[in-house]
């Protein structure tokens, strides 16, 4: 399980995934330089505080609502048993639940204003950046979920969000670089560890998973098969095996231009110059 039981990050994968050398090189303690690094970290620190502000709106939404529901319940139950003390048994006994009744009804107004602002408040962040999925359909409902971790091959990572349809869950990661046509290597990687947590801990189906370049971006579906799996934990193992010493970590490409853009290939022992 990683280096003295420590559980390798999703993220770790997705380096891994990039490059071995330069995750390694990130694991000795070599900083990322460049301009591109801190641009992408501002881009992701502001894609992460937008969604969590959907989450919010739409958790008070929820929350709402089903106040609205308790409450106005409560409402009528009050003045209905007003209105037959009044009729019935004592006056003054039926104008107090009746009036209670009103006061019921004020708090339920409110209730109800708060998940109309909040509801609406919601639509228009996803509007604006258009997290709707395309396929999604309208029984999938998006939640947050904490950092999940996988003691069997020793993993852990919380995807941006997840997407709940009925008994299945698919985790979506959102990304703030430029969008390919397809997605890239390490980013399959890093959605498949997500997929594997997400069923193993949560223990649920999870059909795929989804990448998702930018806000605005149409989404990649990440299928979750046995292969997918496999590879997952074929990575994790050689990335256990350079952590314990047991084997050394190496580029994994001969792309001068991958080198070039490298965010520690200061310090690569094997970057390829132009």
């Amino acid at each position: 399980m990683g280096l003295e039981g420590h559980p390798i990050s999703a993220s770790d994968l997705e380096r891994y995934g990039y490059c071995p050398l330069s995750w390694k090189l990130h694991k000795d303690g070599v900083d990322a330089e460049g301009k591109e690094i801190i641009a992408g970290t501002k881009k992701k620190r502001e894609v992460r505080n937008i969604l969590q502000n959907l989450f919010n709106q739409e958790h008070y939404s929820d929350s709402s609502y089903q106040n609205f529901n308790s409450v106005i319940k409560v409402a009528i139950f009050t003045n209905l048993i007003g209105i037959l003390f009044l009729l019935f048994v004592n006056s003054l006994v039926g104008y107090f639940l009746i009036s209670l009744s009103f006061i019921w009804l004020i708090i339920a107004s409110l209730y109800l204003y708060f998940f109309l602002y909040s509801h609406e408040t919601a639509d228009e962040i996803k509007a604006k950046l258009d997290v709707e999925d395309k396929k999604s359909n309208n029984s999938e409902h998006r939640i947050n979920t904490p950092k999940l971790f996988s003691n069997s091959i020793g993993l852990c990572g919380k995807p941006t969000y997840v997407l709940e349809n009925n008994d299945e869950i698919i985790p979506v990661d959102v990304k703030s670089g430029r969008k390919p046509e397809k997605p890239f290597f390490n980013h399959v990687l890093q959605n498949a560890a997500y997929c594997f947590l997400v069923e193993e801990q949560l223990e649920t189906k999870v059909p795929h998973g989804i990448i998702r370049y930018g806000m605005k971006e149409k989404s990649h579906t990440v299928t979750w098969d046995e292969d997918l799996k496999n590879l997952l934990i074929e990575k994790v193992s050689e990335m256990e095996k350079i952590l314990n010493g047991d084997s050394e970590a190496h580029r994994n490409h001969n792309r001068p231009g991958k080198c070039k853009n490298c965010s520690r290939k200061e310090a690569c022992p094997e970057r390829l110059d132009n």
